[in-house]
């Protein structure tokens, strides 16, 4: 699993860099490879880190904001949606790529989106997305030209998707880039809950792990009140 999540993290960097920067863009990707493999606390030095909190029709999320330490102003901007992971925007590997980004000179944005940590599809997290990049796109003193690129892993690829056809952000979307992102939310949830088991070897099998997850998000749906926390407290024994 580990040098799947290794894989997807090299191919994220690599297709980034081509609008990141302007010159020297086959140098500049292969550092910015070689960064995001780095422990993501190496790479804090060298870059600044703020919160923000955007509101919209969907509610409040809060942003985490990365730019590279030595530089002012305006800077190409990105807005990286994690996947269905517990740690969501703060999993030390996320932060490594969002650090290593944010060095070769972007602003990078990853938005919190709590349901999706919990593998809990939240119809309104698409239009989160769209509040955090709309808010990045019209901070002057952080995005370029008033335009904002979307990259999303997982899930977080379909809310990209999603999030690139809000009005807010008409004009504004300089880029979209997914990573097994799903057309089709509700079947992905169906098939991974219903579908035989496949194992691969040496691999954490995907649906197990997706099963876990859509029932530790759902419980209150899924099972009696009185079964919720004792299911909760297995279910996060098995992920653990």
């Amino acid at each position: 699993m580990r040098r799947r999540i290794g894989c997807i993290l090299v191919l994220l960097v690599v297709a980034a860099a081509g609008f990141l920067v302007t010159s020297c863009g086959t140098i500049r990707a292969g550092r910015m490879v070689l960064n995001a493999t780095r422990p993501a606390s190496e790479l804090a030095p060298h870059v600044r880190e703020s919160e923000l909190a955007v509101g919209g029709p969907g509610g409040r999320v809060p942003v985490r904001i990365y730019r590279p330490i030595d530089e002012d102003g305006s800077l190409p901007a990105v807005v990286l949606v994690h996947g269905a992971v517990t740690g969501g925007p703060y999993d030390p590997r996320f932060v490594a790529l969002a650090r290593a980004m944010a060095m070769r000179g972007g602003t990078i944005a990853t938005p919190d989106l709590a349901s999706l940590r919990r593998f809990s599809l939240d119809p309104d997290d698409p239009e989160r997305v769209a509040a955090a990049a709309a808010a990045l796109a019209h901070r002057t003193d952080l995005a370029k030209d008033g335009r904002v690129a979307l990259i999303g892993i997982s899930v977080g690829g379909s809310y990209c998707l999603l999030a690139a056809d809000d009005p807010r952000l008409r004009g504004r979307v300089s880029t979209v880039l997914t990573f097994g992102a799903y057309a089709d939310l509700d079947r992905l949830v169906r098939r991974w809950m219903t579908d035989p088991r496949s194992d691969v070897p040496e691999l954490l099998d995907p649906q197990t792990f997706g099963r876990r997850m859509v029932l530790h998000g759902n419980l209150e749906a899924l099972v009696p009140a009185a079964e919720v926390l004792p299911v909760r407290d297995r279910i996060d024994r098995l992920l653990s």
